[in-house]
């Protein structure tokens, strides 16, 4: 198993499922995330993750993800459901992966999903976001701007970027603090 990096800092529960096993055990600070590992981060609970890059990664809860590599050294995060914040580093892009959305963030974004929606909204540098079927049809979410895809939208791709108002903006991050 590859790792994908360390867990750095943790307000609250969570808990998780390493990729070769069939237990949970609670996620302490210090723990080392591999690929194939699931974690669980309870309501009103954050945990951050520091990539082998130097790229952090912060899962708000309540939220569901898991950790995979795409490549020898692309980090990807298969969000299920909640705030899933990346900011990566210089060289590295982070790649995600929802069921109505995937994409890759070279800077900063974030990502929000639940049973039946997904929101990507791009905070600094390049975000771009993909319906999983349809890798070519690229949207870019430029840092202000939230894209969304949903299973009640007539089309599989992102609907179009729309600028976030402050309070939107605001209440999104806010599930970060």
């Amino acid at each position: 198993f590859a790792t994908v990096g360390l867990v750095t800092q943790i307000e609250g529960g969570a808990f998780g499922v390493e990729g070769n096993k069939a237990s949970a055990e609670p996620v302490r600070v210090g723990k080392g995330v591999l690929v194939g590992d699931r974690i669980w981060v309870e309501r009103a609970s954050v945990l951050r993750i520091t990539d082998t890059q130097g790229g952090r990664i912060t899962v708000a809860g309540p939220a569901a993800v898991e950790f995979m590599k795409r490549d020898r050294s692309q980090v990807s995060v298969k969000i299920f459901k909640g705030s899933v914040k990346f900011n990566a580093s210089e060289h590295q892009p982070i790649h995600f992966e929802n069921a109505f959305l995937s994409g890759t963030v070279k800077g900063e974004g974030a990502l929000w999903a639940s049973d039946n929606k997904a929101q990507v909204l791009g905070l600094a540098g390049e975000v771009q976001t993909w319906h999983p079927h349809l890798e070519k049809a690229v949207v870019k979410v430029h840092p202000g701007f939230f894209a969304e895809s949903a299973m009640a939208l007539k089309y599989l791709q992102p609907r179009k970027p729309v600028r976030a108002n402050t309070q939107q903006f605001q209440e999104f991050l806010s599930r970060f603090d």
